[in-house]
């Protein structure tokens, strides 16, 4: 969490501040390197997970930015509009590189909102809080899972205080440091359960256990569609292999069990009826679902409302 709070924090300071102060040759190199700035701060906002560092960091890189603007604009007066000689190819050719990787980036991340398949709604799993999504969406950019069939379309979500913070500290190596562990899950649509879990340990903070990758689960028949809600706490479960839950209904709590190395809530829902674990996790046709009527990508916050 050290590097998070370093890359979110710390550099963009630091650049902020060495792209403010630095003289630059001309109109166009200050311009140059001002666009860069904010296109790289525009990449940290939207694609990195801010989970660790909160709200403050990220939002601080607006004011950065115009730090940075306001410095080089008492330099223009000075400056010509292009440099005399020879360009500096190398460094030209490097900060293009960077704006080219930066736009293609931003723009993908702006996409992994669109999806034509059908959604399925689901009210929240969750009591009442606030909560990030860590990664979702449907494209690469904001979920890795895109990768996986199945899991196409799956989030990773986390709790956060009101400052956007995942974790009691800034710097948390335990498992009750988070604040989503051992929290409630309740059913996010009425259905029968047809796959469970409950015995898999909890990881320690940082250790995985991919042999078991969802760990403790539910797996729930949804409008015709199997929902999973994955690394449940273990010996946490309320409910049973062919019971019918309501909306609402209990089911557990979050945990850190399978194939993740903090307390998280994994959810995805792929279509048609399932009960494998292999069809569940990978080979089922993944299907895109809303949280209280939204579609959530990486770095998206809500607010659940709770039982209602």
């Amino acid at each position: 969490m050290d590097v998070f709070f370093i890359i979110q924090a710390i550099l963009p300071s630091v650049a902020a501040i060495y792209v403010g102060r630095k003289q630059s040759e001309s109109k166009f190199d200050s311009l140059l390197k001002l666009v860069t700035l904010l296109l790289a701060f525009t990449f940290l906002f939207y694609i990195f997970d801010w989970r660790f560092s909160g709200k403050i960091p990220r939002y601080g890189l607006i004011p950065l930015f115009f730090y940075a603007t306001y410095c080089q604009s008492k330099m223009w007066q000075l400056l010509p509009t292009f440099q005399s000689g020879r360009p500096r190819l190398p460094k030209l050719g490097l900060l293009l590189l960077v704006n080219v990787f930066a736009l293609d980036s931003i723009w993908e991340y702006t996409q992994s909102r669109n999806t034509s398949d059908p959604l399925i709604p689901l009210v929240s799993p969750f009591g009442e809080g606030t909560f990030h999504v860590v990664h979702g969406g449907s494209n690469s950019a904001s979920n890795y899972h895109v990768e996986v069939q199945a899991q196409r379309f799956a989030m990773d979500i986390t709790r956060v205080n009101e400052f956007g913070i995942a974790t009691k500290g800034l710097f948390a190596n335990r498992n009750e440091d988070f604040l989503i562990f051992r929290i409630d899950l309740y059913a996010p649509c009425a259905g029968e359960i047809v796959g469970m879990e409950n015995n898999i340990n909890d990881n320690a903070f940082g250790e995985t256990d991919e042999a078991h990758a969802l760990g403790n689960y539910v797996a729930i028949d949804c409008h015709g569609n199997t929902l999973v809600l994955a690394h449940m706490l273990k010996d946490s479960s309320k409910v049973s292999v062919g019971q019918r839950v309501e909306e609402a209904q209990i089911l557990g709590r979050v945990g850190n069990s399978g194939n993740s190395s903090e307390p998280h809530l994994h959810i995805h829902a792929v279509e048609g009826r399932h009960f494998l674990v292999e069809e569940i996790l990978e080979t089922a046709n993944g299907l895109p679902l809303t949280i209280q009527g939204e579609f959530l990508i990486r770095n998206d916050e809500f607010e659940s409302k709770g039982r209602q």
